[in-house]
């Protein structure tokens, strides 16, 4: 099968601060200088932050670090909500926050204000006065080996397993990277949250890291996004959108088998699907309209849902917009159910809805994958209700 060429962006992003090597911390400033090797100059080694305590905080599911500062800080507190990471967070009341542009909204934190640059192609940097950063991105989460760690702890943030750490980054000046990160699914290529202060940002790294602290301890994330509507319908094993229109279609059903995919679905009697034409198997393309083939090597304009299985694994850049992952059992194995968009600067209100299950190696594949495509999709919502039923009902061959 030859998915289209928008979801080739579904790839496994590795996880990179954006911040700017720039050590604006009292503490890396007077830290002794070593001799540099190959260099003529020589380069500060980071301050030790350490000297540190931590102490429970009214309802945190962990500790923080003491900071009477950062107590007077969250006596007076803001609220704000990332449509596109799913999360509510509390910050200081007289700190600033962005309301989107280069990053999502709620992405930045600081005690100063800065520029909300527009959205571009290029990589996002926050700026050196913004020394906290939030964000929900995929791919799996590693760690830079043989760094020295200060801190390495298992917390609960707003409900999802994850941990704390403090590392040093082997950069030119070498810096410190205070950090948390939780799993939003299982999966170990899937949706992860991420927030971190650094020692490179402007100001004091030690309140940007209580700061920190108290946020996370504020941290919620919603279920679902606003407006989705999953139900429960017997006989199916995850829930679906709700359709009166989907649930008619599916009361006169057939049945499809791809060969070569190695599964079988149960789709509406009223759509079409193709025979084997080409390399393309058959039972890879659904839609109620009529269609014919000119290149079986691509999905026709018609067709509103494909499916198939492709090498590799199926995650998110960092720069995709996600409204909705979640965990659900297709054919007896875990899959991911997703809607995102990937293309936010020049198509804002473009969202994809697909299901990927890996059915080969985790960190290889091959996946299967069925989406539904929003260009031709003549009822987008509708495309997604009976992608839900055609996915409830799959099933693998043994």
């Amino acid at each position: 099968m030859t998915v289209r060429s928008w979801l080739a962006l579904a790839t496994v992003a590795a996880l990179v601060s954006s911040c700017v090597a720039n050590p604006g911390s009292d503490a890396a400033a007077d830290s002794p200088t070593v001799a540099s090797q190959g260099a003529t100059i020589d380069e500060p080694e980071p301050g030790d932050p350490s000297d540190v305590t931590y102490l429970e905080w009214e309802d945190a599911a962990f500790t923080v670090i003491v900071s009477a500062e950062a107590d007077a800080l969250f006596e007076d507190v803001k609220t704000c909500t990332s449509e596109e990471g799913g999360y509510t967070v509390e910050f200081p009341s007289n700190w600033h926050t962005n309301e989107g542009g280069q990053a999502p909204g709620c992405s930045w934190f600081g005690p100063e204000p800065f520029a909300h640059a527009p959205a571009t192609l290029v990589a996002v940097r926050r700026p050196l006065n913004v020394p906290i950063q939030l964000g929900v991105l995929g791919g799996a989460l590693g760690q830079v080996l043989e760094q020295p760690r200060l801190v390495s702890d298992q917390v609960v943030i707003g409900g999802f397993e994850g941990f704390r750490s403090e590392d040093q980054i082997q950069a030119r000046p070498p810096w410190w990277s205070y950090t948390y990160n939780a799993w939003l699914d299982l999966a170990f290529d899937g949706l992860k949250f991420m927030a971190s202060t650094t020692s490179a940002a402007d100001g004091d790294y030690v309140l940007h890291k209580a700061v920190l602290d108290r946020m996370m301890a504020t941290l919620e994330f919603a279920s679902r996004p606003e407006g989705a509507n999953h139900v429960a319908k017997e006989g199916y094993p995850f829930t679906v959108l709700d359709s009166a229109d989907a649930d008619r279609l599916f009361e006169t059903p057939d049945t499809c088998t791809n060969p070569i995919g190695g599964y079988t679905v149960t789709f509406p009697d009223d759509w079409y699907t193709n025979t084997a034409i080409g390399e393309t198997p058959a039972c890879s393309w659904f839609t109620p309209d009529y269609f014919e083939v000119i290149d079986p090597a691509e999905a026709p304009d018609e067709i509103w849902i494909s499916t198939g299985i492709v090498d590799g694994i199926i995650a998110y850049t960092g720069l995709t917009q996600i409204f909705l992952n979640e965990e659900v059992l297709v054919g007896g194995m875990q899959a991911h159910r997703a809607e995102f968009n990937h293309r936010p600067n020049d198509r804002p209100n473009y969202r994809v809805y697909h299901y990927a299950v890996t059915i080969g190696s985790p960190d290889q594949g091959p996946s299967f994958l069925a989406s539904v495509d929003p260009d031709a999709a003549g009822d987008y919502e509708l495309a997604k209700a009976v992608l839900d039923r055609i996915m409830a009902s799959l099933e693998f061959d043994e």
